[in-house]
Protein backbone atom coordinates (compact mmCIF):
# COMPACT_ATOMS: atom_id res chain seq x y z
CA UNK A 1 0.00 0.00 0.00
CA UNK A 2 2.57 2.59 0.82
CA UNK A 3 4.08 1.74 -2.46
CA UNK A 4 0.80 2.65 -4.43
CA UNK A 5 0.93 5.90 -2.36
CA UNK A 6 4.12 7.21 -3.18
CA UNK A 7 3.87 6.07 -6.95
CA UNK A 8 0.36 8.08 -7.25
CA UNK A 9 2.31 10.94 -5.29
CA UNK A 10 5.22 10.51 -7.85
CA UNK A 11 2.56 10.50 -10.53
CA UNK A 12 1.09 13.67 -9.07
CA UNK A 13 4.22 15.59 -9.17
CA UNK A 14 4.50 15.15 -12.63
CA UNK A 15 1.46 15.83 -13.83
CA UNK A 16 2.12 19.45 -11.71
CA UNK A 17 5.26 20.12 -13.38
CA UNK A 18 4.44 18.58 -16.96
CA UNK A 19 1.78 20.64 -16.54
CA UNK A 20 3.79 23.86 -15.43
CA UNK A 21 5.79 23.59 -18.24
CA UNK A 22 3.20 23.54 -20.52
CA UNK A 23 2.19 27.18 -19.39
CA UNK A 24 6.00 28.19 -19.87
CA UNK A 25 5.67 27.12 -23.18
CA UNK A 26 2.31 28.64 -24.15
CA UNK A 27 3.59 31.80 -21.75
CA UNK A 28 6.89 31.64 -24.65
CA UNK A 29 4.40 31.62 -27.47
CA UNK A 30 2.46 34.95 -26.51
CA UNK A 31 5.39 37.08 -25.41
CA UNK A 32 7.01 37.46 -28.56
CA UNK A 33 4.24 37.73 -30.95
CA UNK A 34 5.82 39.96 -33.75
CA UNK A 35 8.60 36.57 -34.35
CA UNK A 36 7.99 35.13 -37.76
CA UNK A 37 4.58 33.33 -37.69
CA UNK A 38 5.93 29.91 -38.53
CA UNK A 39 8.16 30.12 -35.22
CA UNK A 40 5.17 30.90 -33.68
CA UNK A 41 3.46 27.89 -35.09
CA UNK A 42 6.30 25.80 -33.81
CA UNK A 43 5.91 26.92 -30.61
CA UNK A 44 2.14 26.69 -30.05
CA UNK A 45 2.06 22.96 -32.02
CA UNK A 46 5.31 22.02 -29.20
CA UNK A 47 3.08 23.56 -26.21
CA UNK A 48 0.05 21.23 -27.16
CA UNK A 49 1.76 18.29 -28.47
CA UNK A 50 3.81 18.63 -24.76
CA UNK A 51 -0.01 18.96 -23.33
CA UNK A 52 -1.20 15.77 -24.91
CA UNK A 53 1.43 13.91 -23.15
CA UNK A 54 -0.19 14.99 -19.29
CA UNK A 55 -2.62 11.59 -20.41
CA UNK A 56 -0.02 9.22 -19.69
CA UNK A 57 0.42 10.44 -16.49
CA UNK A 58 -2.96 11.04 -15.62
CA UNK A 59 -3.80 7.50 -16.58
CA UNK A 60 -1.10 5.94 -14.22
CA UNK A 61 -2.11 8.39 -11.40
CA UNK A 62 -6.03 7.65 -11.89
CA UNK A 63 -5.42 3.17 -12.47
CA UNK A 64 -3.40 3.99 -9.17
CA UNK A 65 -5.76 5.59 -7.43
CA UNK A 66 -8.45 2.61 -8.35
CA UNK A 67 -6.19 0.57 -6.69
CA UNK A 68 -5.81 2.16 -3.76
CA UNK A 69 -9.81 2.46 -3.46
CA UNK A 70 -9.94 -1.44 -4.06
CA UNK A 71 -7.71 -1.98 -0.88
CA UNK A 72 -9.99 -0.57 1.46
CA UNK A 73 -11.36 -3.79 3.18
CA UNK A 74 -13.33 -2.08 5.94
CA UNK A 75 -16.59 -3.16 6.08
CA UNK A 76 -17.58 0.69 5.28
CA UNK A 77 -15.27 1.70 2.72
CA UNK A 78 -13.97 5.83 2.94
CA UNK A 79 -15.32 5.78 -0.76
CA UNK A 80 -17.34 3.74 -2.53
CA UNK A 81 -16.10 0.98 -4.58
CA UNK A 82 -17.76 1.43 -7.43
CA UNK A 83 -15.48 4.25 -7.93
CA UNK A 84 -12.75 2.33 -8.42
CA UNK A 85 -14.07 0.99 -11.10
CA UNK A 86 -15.34 4.94 -12.82
CA UNK A 87 -11.33 4.87 -12.27
CA UNK A 88 -10.54 2.53 -14.47
CA UNK A 89 -13.31 3.00 -16.87
CA UNK A 90 -13.39 6.59 -17.60
CA UNK A 91 -9.67 7.03 -18.79
CA UNK A 92 -10.37 4.77 -21.18
CA UNK A 93 -11.81 7.79 -23.32
CA UNK A 94 -8.65 9.63 -23.09
CA UNK A 95 -6.69 7.52 -25.19
CA UNK A 96 -7.78 9.55 -28.21
CA UNK A 97 -5.68 12.48 -27.37
CA UNK A 98 -2.13 10.46 -27.78
CA UNK A 99 -2.42 10.12 -31.66
CA UNK A 100 -3.42 13.53 -32.54
CA UNK A 101 0.19 14.38 -33.39
CA UNK A 102 -0.26 11.69 -36.52
CA UNK A 103 -3.79 12.22 -38.12
CA UNK A 104 -4.72 16.00 -39.53
CA UNK A 105 -8.21 15.32 -40.82
CA UNK A 106 -11.42 12.82 -39.88
CA UNK A 107 -12.48 12.50 -36.33
CA UNK A 108 -9.18 11.93 -34.90
CA UNK A 109 -7.04 14.51 -35.11
CA UNK A 110 -6.87 17.49 -31.99
CA UNK A 111 -10.11 19.88 -33.95
CA UNK A 112 -11.98 16.54 -34.50
CA UNK A 113 -14.98 15.43 -31.79
CA UNK A 114 -13.17 12.18 -30.59
CA UNK A 115 -10.03 13.62 -28.58
CA UNK A 116 -11.23 16.69 -27.58
CA UNK A 117 -14.95 16.03 -27.04
CA UNK A 118 -14.38 12.75 -26.01
CA UNK A 119 -11.54 13.24 -23.71
CA UNK A 120 -13.01 16.70 -21.92
CA UNK A 121 -16.41 15.02 -21.31
CA UNK A 122 -14.91 11.85 -19.70
CA UNK A 123 -12.42 14.40 -17.88
CA UNK A 124 -15.06 16.19 -16.92
CA UNK A 125 -17.67 13.54 -15.09
CA UNK A 126 -14.21 12.00 -13.57
CA UNK A 127 -13.48 15.40 -12.02
CA UNK A 128 -16.68 15.82 -11.42
CA UNK A 129 -17.13 12.42 -9.19
CA UNK A 130 -13.77 11.96 -7.66
CA UNK A 131 -14.15 15.41 -6.19
CA UNK A 132 -17.60 14.90 -5.03
CA UNK A 133 -16.40 11.55 -3.49
CA UNK A 134 -13.11 12.53 -1.50
CA UNK A 135 -14.70 15.70 -0.58
CA UNK A 136 -17.65 13.98 1.59
CA UNK A 137 -14.44 11.07 2.44
CA UNK A 138 -12.13 13.95 3.76
CA UNK A 139 -15.24 15.18 5.69
CA UNK A 140 -16.43 11.91 7.41
CA UNK A 141 -12.31 11.40 8.25
CA UNK A 142 -11.99 15.02 10.00
CA UNK A 143 -14.91 14.49 11.86
CA UNK A 144 -13.89 11.13 13.36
Amino acid sequence: MPLLITTQAAAGVTVGVTFMTCGILFATVTFRLDRDPQLIQVLSDLAWLYFTMLIPMLILQVLLVAQVIRSDRRVQPVVPSWLALTNEFLPSGWFGVLGTHCLHHGPFPWSGGIPFWLTAATYFVHMTLGTAFFWIAAGEIEGQ
